[in-house]
C-alpha cells in the first residue's frame, strides 16, 4: 500500500483529515526499503535525520544489555511511524548536536518501511497545518501505549500480561483494517512474545496454552484467530482507552467544497464531535 494511503488511515484515528490532507499525504515522495526477517532497521547510535513508517509487517523497538539480553520494548504495526521526536530535533539541529538512537529497530518476518525526506515531510506539515496536528497527536498515543506496556509488564500476572499485549496488537491491526472476521496476520514467536512482557519462553508457552484451553485463541502459521474479543479482554484486564490519548474531539477543517468532512449526510446538520 503507498505510503499516503497508510499515513493517512494512521492519522486519521486521531483526528479527522479532509479531502486535501489526504491529497497532500499521497504526494509525498518516499522510499520504500524491504527488509528480511531479524534485519535491522536502525542500529542504537545511528542519528537518524528522516521519517520512518511501517508499510507492511511488523518491527520491533529492542534494547541489548551488555550481557546480551534482549528486551523488546515496543511493537511497530503498519502505519507506525518511528523516530518522530528525532526527526523534529535532527531536522533542526547540524551535527554533531543531533541526537541518536538509544534502541534499534529489527523487522519480524519481514517489513517493508518508507522512508521520507526530513525536508519533504517539513515543507509538508507547514503547508497543511492539521497533518502536523495530526502527527503530534498519534505520537502522544504511541508513548500512552509505552506507559500501557510498564503497567503491564509490572503490575499483571504472566497469563493476563500475555493476554492484554495480544489484545493491543489486535485492537491496532484492526484500526488499520487487518482484521478479516476475528482474524489477522501476525508472525510473532514465543520468543518475541518473551522479550516483550519479560517472561521465559516456558511462562509464555504455558499462557498460550491456557487461553488455548479457555477457546480464547488459536494461533497457528502466522494467523490470529480471536473467537470471543471481548470475553478475552475482561480476562486480560484490557480496556484499550490508553489507544484514544491524543484523539481529537472536534473537526480538523474543511473537507469536501461546502465544508463539510468527507463522506457526510449535507442534511446531517453541524459538524459531529469524536
Amino acid at each position: 500500500m503507498p505510503l499516503g494511503d497508510v499515513v493517512g488511515a494512521a492519522l486519521s484515528q486521531s483526528m479527522n483529515l479532509v479531502q486535501a490532507d489526504h491529497a497532500a499525504l499521497k504526494r509525498i515522495p518516499f522510499t520504500s526499503r524491504t527488509y528480511l526477517r531479524e534485519a535491522a532497521i536502525l542500529q542504537a547510535g545511528e542519528t537518524p535525520v528522516d521519517l520512518h513508517v511501517v508499510l507492511s509487517g511488523v518491527a520491533e523497538r529492542v534494547v541489548t544489555t551488555r550481557t546480551g539480553h534482549r528486551q523488546i520494548i515496543g511493537f511497530l504495526l503498519p502505519g507506525d511511524f518511528f523516530d518522530w521526536q528525532l526527526y523534529q530535533m535532527n531536522s533542526r539541529l547540524a551535527p554533531p548536536d543531533q541526537v541518536s538512537l538509544d534502541h534499534s529497530v529489527v523487522a519480524l518476518a519481514g517489513c517493508t518501511i518508507g522512508v521520507v525526506r526530513h525536508q519533504v515531510l517539513r515543507k509538508t506539515l507547514e503547508d497543511f497545518p492539521p497533518l502536523a496536528e495530526a502527527f503530534e497527536r498519534r505520537a502522544l498515543r504511541e508513548l500512552a501505549i509505552t506507559r500501557e506496556s510498564i503497567v503491564n509488564l509490572a503490575g499483571r500476572r504472566a497469563t493476563v500480561r500475555l493476554g492484554h499485549l495480544i489484545c493491543e496488537l489486535f485492537v491496532r491491526l484492526a484500526a488499520m483494517h487487518l482484521v478479516h472476521g476475528a482474524s489477522c496476520r501476525l508472525h510473532l514467536t514465543q520468543v518475541h512474545l518473551a522479550e516483550a512482557l519479560g517472561l521465559s519462553a516456558v511462562h509464555v508457552n504455558r499462557g498460550l496454552q491456557a487461553l488455548r484451553a479457555e477457546q480464547l485463541l488459536i494461533w497457528r502459521g502466522g494467523v490470529l484467530h480471536l473467537p470471543d474479543l471481548a470475553r478475552l479482554e475482561r480476562v486480560s484486564e484490557f480496556t484499550g482507552a490508553y489507544l484514544d490519548v491524543g484523539k481529537a474531539r472536534r473537526w480538523s477543517g474543511v473537507g469536501n467544497e461546502d465544508g463539510r468532512p468527507i463522506g457526510s449526510d449535507p442534511g446531517a446538520g453541524p459538524h459531529p464531535t469524536h
